[in-house]
Parts: structure tokens; C-alpha cells; sequence
């Protein structure tokens, strides 16, 4: 069975369509679910040991796998759906770092791409206080956002922040 986030992801790249760029993959469970889908999908991550795993896994696949920081990715294409999956963005604690991050998504996101992330909103997890002014300043706008993989709505009770973003229209 599928979990639910990964079905979550699923739903959003069929939506959105590809190719898809996933940053901070990891062991590559989202990129793989996304490209048995048939679609096109660009895994990124810093940590060779989980990319070798990745890679391992499924070689019939339609995946790319990158060893970089995201911080500093500059892939030559864009990408119709970047996914920052498994609250990979609260690994990035510094401004600096988060800033770096929301570049790089902007960067390789097509013009009418949607950028999707997840948030771990428990006490001591938090960042959604200064999730949308982050995020204006990077030039994106929130066009969704869930309370869990269910597409619930969020609420500040809610145990997680599932936020769908585009370009600012205009930047």
C-alpha cells in the first residue's frame, strides 16, 4: 500500500504534470512513485548513500539522479511540479539557507509550475508564522493549502502544512 503522503505527491504530479524535479529526494520513495507514473523526474540530494539506495531500487524508470546541495542546483531545464517533500524544508534553519532553497525552486520551476512542500506543524516544528512572507519574497504566491494528506483544510491546530505555490504573476 501506498502511503499517504507519497499518494499525496502522486495526485499533485498527475495534476500538475512533469517533468517533476524533486529537491532533498533522500532514498527517492516520492521520484520513484512519481515516474512509475510515466512521468519524467529529476531527484535531488545531497547524501550519495541515499541516491546509491535510489538508484538501486527501480532502473526501468524515467529518473535522474543528481548528487548536489540544493542550495546551489542549476539545472539547464524547468520543471512543471518541484516537490520538497518528507519536511525536508525545516532542515534549512539559517534565513540564509532557506532563502537558497526558495531560489532554487524558483530557478527550475516552469513558468506555470507549481512548487509543493510539507511542513511538520507540531510544537517545536513550526515555521508557518514566517512561511508567507518567505515565500513573497522569494516571488511566489500560496495557491493551496492542506492540514494533511487528505487535502483537509489547514487550521493552526493542524498537525502538518501542505503548501502549493506558483510564480508570482508578473515575476
Amino acid at each position: 500500500m501506498v502511503e499517504a503522503n507519497i499518494e499525496f505527491w502522486r495526485r499533485m504530479a498527475s495534476q500538475f504534470g512533469g517533468p517533476v524535479l524533486e529537491l532533498c529526494c533522500g532514498a527517492g520513495a516520492v521520484a520513484s512513485a512519481v515516474a512509475a507514473m510515466g512521468l519524467s523526474v529529476t531527484g535531488v540530494d545531497r547524501d550519495a548513500g541515499g541516491l546509491a539506495h535510489a538508484q538501486d531500487e527501480r532502473d526501468d524508470l524515467d529518473v535522474r539522479w543528481i548528487e548536489a546541495d540544493v542550495r546551489e542546483l542549476a539545472l539547464p531545464r524547468r520543471f512543471g511540479f518541484v516537490i520538497l517533500a518528507g519536511n525536508a524544508f525545516q532542515a534549512f534553519l539559517e534565513r540564509g539557507d532557506q532563502d537558497a532553497l526558495l531560489a532554487t525552486a524558483r530557478r527550475h520551476l516552469a513558468p506555470e509550475g507549481v512548487f509543493g512542500f510539507d511542513l511538520d506543524q507540531r510544537p517545536g516544528h513550526g515555521l508557518a508564522n514566517d512561511l508567507e512572507h518567505l515565500l513573497d519574497i522569494a516571488g511566489f504566491e500560496i495557491v493551496a493549502q492542506y492540514g494533511d494528506w487528505d487535502f483537509s483544510r489547514f487550521r493552526p491546530a493542524s498537525e502538518r502544512l501542505v503548501t502549493l505555490c506558483r510564480l508570482e504573476t508578473g515575476a
